[in-house]
């Protein structure tokens, strides 16, 4: 038989090992999302600068980032 001091350390190692568990859950999908984010704007060639065959250029696009694409000639 487990006296009541026991029962609540029991109780207390398994919320502390949900909470453990929920946390890592939170931070590997938060660095994976972060870490594809940052893969499809590199794809898309996020702020690089693309010449064109007419003598114009524009700079990528980006998804889910503050960018104002420009376009020039050179």
């Amino acid at each position: 038989m487990r006296t009541a001091f026991a029962r609540h350390l029991a109780v207390d190692n398994t919320r502390l090992r949900v909470t453990n568990a929920i946390l890592w859950v939170l931070t590997i999908t938060t660095t994976a999302a972060f870490i594809f984010w940052v893969a499809v704007n590199a794809f898309l060639g996020c702020g690089q600068v693309q010449y064109m065959p007419n003598g114009q250029w524009q700079t990528g696009e980006c998804w889910h980032f503050p960018h104002t694409q420009q376009r020039g000639e050179w």
